[in-house]
């Protein structure tokens, strides 16, 4: 599991790992309100997590330890869940930021 805080504060994003349960969370850090978005499929998951305006990346590795695997960067919709767009990688990512 892997979480990142929102340019302002006032966000978490939180992403299970593709390899378990899957599955992004955000959560409002000042009411403690929280949305779930892709639990149903795993269609969202990954093992890192940044915030890129009002998309988050996510760093989609097939397994939680990287093998040097083909992989891929899925932009998600902070306010739909929708994955956008998917970019794909010639290895999974170890780290992940965006601006």
């Amino acid at each position: 599991m892997e979480f990142a805080v929102s340019e302002d504060g006032r966000e978490a994003s939180v992403i299970g790992s593709c390899g378990y349960a899957g599955g992004l969370s955000l959560v409002d850090l000042t009411s403690g309100e929280h949305r779930v978005l892709g639990r149903e499929s795993k269609a969202i998951c990954g093992e890192r997590v940044a915030y890129a305006g009002p998309l988050l990346a996510v760093a989609r590795n097939a397994f939680p330890v990287p093998q040097g695997l083909p992989a891929a960067i899925s932009l998600v919709d902070r306010e739909s869940g929708t994955v956008v767009r998917s970019l794909p990688t010639p290895t999974e990512a170890v780290d992940l930021a965006a601006g």
